[in-house]
């Protein structure tokens, strides 16, 4: 990317499909890696995606963030307009600094499919009592907002060339 943000991809198995990630930001701001593993379950007009595996982002301080998947789901797989939704608990650990991150997502009232909530605790006392949005909008933790994507910047992403891939 242009930030100088290297990511890597790769499927390590078919079956079962196994994928493995590891993503470098600039000047070793951050280290993502991690890997997800898949199970589907079709039902008549739509599909329900259990997707396993854990995901971590280290920085240079030693802090490291562990997290889960969310689930997915695709309807009107056959009839209709397709759509695709996340949904489930997504659980974040941070060991060096005893904190975790639970966030509850698709199953909020009277709110449409993409809305989140959560809270963060610090050994088993809440520090955060409310991380509230919209996965395709916007984030705030405790009324502040703290991402908006209105208010991003656009990256380019750039392939490599084919003898750097050797």
């Amino acid at each position: 990317a242009e930030d100088g943000t290297i990511v890597s991809v790769e499927q390590i198995s078919h079956h079962p499909p196994v994928s493995y990630i590891l993503m470098e930001g600039p000047n070793n701001l951050y280290r993502f890696s991690g890997y997800s593993d898949f199970a589907i379950k079709a039902w008549i007009n739509s599909i329900t995606l259990d997707v396993g595996g854990v995901k971590k982002v280290a920085f240079p301080d030693g802090t490291e963030i562990e997290f889960t998947n969310q689930q997915d789901r695709f309807g009107n797989t056959l009839l209709g307009t397709c759509h695709h939704q996340h949904f489930g608990k997504i659980k974040f650990t941070d060991k060096k600094n005893n904190l975790m991150g639970h966030i509850d997502m698709g199953y909020m009232k009277k709110k449409s499919k993409d809305y989140f909530e959560g809270y963060i605790e610090e050994e088993g006392r809440v520090v955060c009592q409310s991380f509230y949005g919209n996965y395709m909008g916007y984030c705030d933790v405790d009324g502040k907002r703290y991402f908006d994507v209105r208010e991003m910047d656009n990256y380019t992403l750039y392939p490599l060339h084919e003898e750097s891939k050797q």
